[in-house]
Parts: C-alpha cells; sequence; structure tokens
C-alpha cells in the first residue's frame, strides 16, 4: 500500500486516495501532521508536498489509488466536475475523512472492482473511468453529508473556479 522508502518532501502530477482498512500512519501533507486510522479516507491533491512520518508497510492494509485528472476529465462530463469534487482541494478541505461503518463497504467495492479490472490481462480503460466515477461521486456524497455547512460546497466550487480562471489569465499572460 504505501510507495517505496521517500525520505523526503515531494510532490506528485497526479492525486492520490488512500482507504486504510487496518493499522495505522502519519502523513504530513504541506506542513500539515494527519494521523490516519482504519476506516479514514486520506487525499493527496496533486502539487501538494508530503511525506510519510510513521508507519509500518506490514501492518497496513487497505487501498491505494493514483489517477491524473485527464483520467477523469476524458470522460463525458461536466467539465467542471473535479473542480465540484470539494475533498481534492486539500487547502480549503481536511484530507481527512473518517467515513462511518456500512459506508466503507460500498467504498471498498468500488475500490476492489477498480483494482480487479486494472488486473485484468486487457484492462478496459472505459471500465475503469466508469468506477472511477462513481467512487469519486459515493466519496463526495459521503464527504457532503459530513459537511455541516452546505453552502460551504458551493462557495469552494466557485473559488477553484475563480483559482482556475487566474492561472489561465496568467499563463497566457506570462509566458516562459
Amino acid at each position: 500500500m504505501l510507495p517505496a522508502t521517500v525520505v523526503s518532501p515531494h510532490q506528485h502530477t497526479f492525486v492520490e486516495i488512500f482507504l486504510l482498512l487496518d493499522g495505522s500512519m502519519e502523513h504530513n501533507v504541506d506542513f500539515n501532521q494527519y494521523n490516519v486510522q482504519p476506516s479514514n479516507l486520506f487525499f493527496i491533491s496533486q502539487g501538494q508536498y508530503h511525506i510519510w512520518s510513521k508507519a509500518s508497510r506490514k501492518t497496513l492494509k487497505g487501498f491505494r489509488l493514483m489517477f491524473e485528472e485527464s483520467l477523469v476529465q476524458n470522460l463525458m462530463l461536466e467539465q467542471n466536475f473535479l473542480f465540484e469534487l470539494v475533498y481534492l482541494n486539500n487547502v480549503y478541505q481536511n484530507p481527512l475523512v473518517p467515513i462511518s461503518l456500512g459506508k466503507d463497504q460500498k467504498l471498498i467495492q468500488y475500490f476492489e472492482l477498480l483494482h480487479q479490472e486494472y488486473q485484468r490481462a486487457h484492462c478496459n480503460l472505459k471500465a475503469i473511468q466508469a468506477n472511477l466515477f462513481l467512487l469519486l461521486l459515493e466519496i463526495q456524497r459521503i464527504t457532503y453529508d459530513k459537511e455541516t455547512d452546505g453552502g460551504a460546497t458551493y462557495h469552494l466550487s466557485v473559488y477553484q473556479k475563480f483559482s482556475a480562471l487566474v492561472d489561465l489569465y496568467f499563463s497566457q499572460q506570462n509566458s516562459i
């Protein structure tokens, strides 16, 4: 479940999602320390600096999913689908989400379906994308249920869209 031993903070161009089933681990993301326990979802967004502090490979059980945003954007979905998944924006959202008993079983099924398809001799990209979409949507439902302020998701989504427009304008106006 854990990557090869890494000794310094690093970042990726992809998203990582962990569902821990057994064991515990400490993870530092953008100078914030998180203690990940069983039945926790944990997210690392692309570009975030992170490093494992404490974890034992022998005692950890669960799922680790890594994907580039382009995998989801290639689906015939609304262009801003990933923006609406507020849990992927860890700058403003807590990347650690405890999952209540019962809801984790549904997530486990989606993770297992993704893993089974990936392990096939001739895996089907559309099947992987479809299952990934369903997993992301289910996680959004779970995280939305945990929010106390339903408007927070909307405001974060508006902010994310604004931030993307600023980035786009900056990249077009300031070529290197």
